[in-house]
């Protein structure tokens, strides 16, 4: 939902050269991972396995008030009805 500008694209190509850069992003993404799918299950949500840098999960029930009060939080998650997942969100 969100454009690149020149700056971020530089930023990005300057990025992909430090492998040390890109090695801890790997880690911390693996790390975050972990933890969200380990809170999940706390909560007895079902998700998606994904190797990205997100993870779509099954809230049980049509996420599209979950998806407003986070969003009035600040926090930005894409709901994934148009997809056909009502209940999810990435």
């Amino acid at each position: 939902p969100f454009n690149v500008n020149s700056l971020a694209l530089a930023a990005a190509c300057a990025a992909v050269k430090d492998t040390e850069y890109l090695e801890e992003g790997r880690r911390l993404n693996e790390s975050g991972m972990l933890q969200l799918q380990e809170g999940f299950r706390e909560l007895g949500l079902g998700w998606i396995p994904s190797k990205g840098n997100f993870i779509c999960v099954d809230l049980g029930q049509v996420a599209a008030p979950v998806f407003q009060g986070l969003l009035r939080e600040g926090v930005i998650v894409r709901p994934v009805a148009n997809y056909g997942m009502p209940n999810h969100l990435r």
